[in-house]
């Protein structure tokens, strides 16, 4: 931006012994400056050029979101799975079950989450946390 900051100090007609950066403000114009013709210090951009620089930088997007590749049946059959197998983990973690019941059960439960997430056409990971990931050393 060194061509901006010149055409500023060059509308301002301020000196260019003026273009230091100080640690404070410190007026660089007197009182009754006569500052120069203003113009515009960025090119405008076009819709065309806009357009342009979309297509050009948006990436490759491969899965479509929001499509659903399921009918609305086999997403309800999908939820109430979900929602079942997440009831059975609660209750494996109530009676403080062993831990590679709790396990499995949480693997079976994001498994589930997946599939329903392909059928409805969304692209989430399943969240869920499973041992030993997340937890800091020495606590």
């Amino acid at each position: 931006m060194p061509v901006v900051s010149e055409t500023i100090r060059e509308q301002l007609q301020a000196p260019a012994s003026r273009t230091a950066m100080l640690p404070h403000l410190v007026p660089c114009l007197l009182p009754g400056h006569k500052i120069g013709t203003p113009s515009p210090l960025f090119k405008k951009i076009e819709p065309e050029y806009a357009a342009y620089l979309k297509s050009r930088f948006a990436g490759k997007q491969t899965v479509k979101v929001g499509v659903s590749v399921a009918s609305a049946e086999e997403v309800t059959k999908l939820e109430a799975q979900v929602e079942a197998q997440g009831m059975r983990v609660r209750q494996l973690k109530a009676e403080k079950a062993e831990t590679s019941v709790i396990d499995g059960a949480v693997r079976e439960l994001l498994s589930l989450k997946q599939r329903l997430a392909k059928a409805k056409g969304e692209t989430t990971q399943a969240k869920g946390k499973m041992k030993g990931k997340g937890k800091k050393k020495g606590k």
